[in-house]
């Protein structure tokens, strides 16, 4: 019940997110002299981003009614990651698109969900160096605190993955967050892992802990 609870807590709030329409997050560009910025969020995108809060703090309460499997596949592992790419990345830029937001509010005097304009200033490019910053480090936070407390993620949870330690030492907060820092990048390492002549994944092989898949205990009558 548990991972279905999750499941729908987890596509609900990307279809509330998703389903008003308009850009959802923070852009700069310039290509060939035409500059551009651009940034939106709602109401919709910030009730989702609380709908997947709440969500990922149930993941993150450990579940002692669990087994330990084998280690998890990759395919597995790949779904449950594009869940919480998806999941992690709707509600941080959510949240990061209201300081270009407050930003243009201050600027021109009003207040609007979403606003694009064919110039840019010196804060739009610092504004969006915060906002990278912010989106990666958020991720790190999302991927990372779960296996220090001893919990999951959303998509961990819903696939049936737990990430441990492969020493005799609890996974630390550290090594932890290091290794959510790099999960944006997992396509990349999990092709790395079939070239790899230890067969290792390096993140998890940097943070001494491996992904396995777990099944609820049958309990007693």
């Amino acid at each position: 019940m548990r991972r279905l609870g999750l499941a729908v807590l987890g596509i609900g709030a990307l279809i509330v997110s998703f389903s008003g329409g308009g850009e959802i997050g923070f852009s700069v560009d310039s290509v060939n002299g035409i500059e551009h910025v651009s940034a939106g969020t709602s109401i919709r995108a910030i009730a989702a981003t609380f709908i997947i809060l709440i969500a990922y703090l149930v993941a993150l309460d450990p579940e002692p009614q669990e087994k330990a499997g084998p280690p998890a596949s990759t395919s597995r592992r790949a779904v449950g990651w594009f869940l919480d790419f998806l999941l992690s990345l709707a509600a941080i830029s959510a949240l990061v698109a209201l300081l270009p937001l407050a930003s243009e509010a201050l600027a021109t005097g009003h207040f609007q969900w979403q606003f694009e304009r064919d110039s840019i200033n010196t804060m739009d490019w610092v504004l969006s160096l915060v906002g990278i910053a912010l989106v990666f480090g958020g991720m790190a936070v999302y991927w990372g605190l779960p296996p220090a407390r001893g919990g999951q993620t959303i998509g961990q949870a819903v696939l049936g993955l737990r990430v441990v330690s492969t020493t005799a030492q609890p996974i630390t907060l550290r090594t932890s967050l290091l290794r959510g820092l790099l999960q944006p990048f997992a396509p990349l390492l999990w092709l790395a892992h079939f070239f790899s002549s230890r067969r290792v994944y390096f993140h998890d092989d940097l943070a001494h802990v491996q992904v396995i898949t777990t099944r609820p205990s049958r309990r007693a009558a």
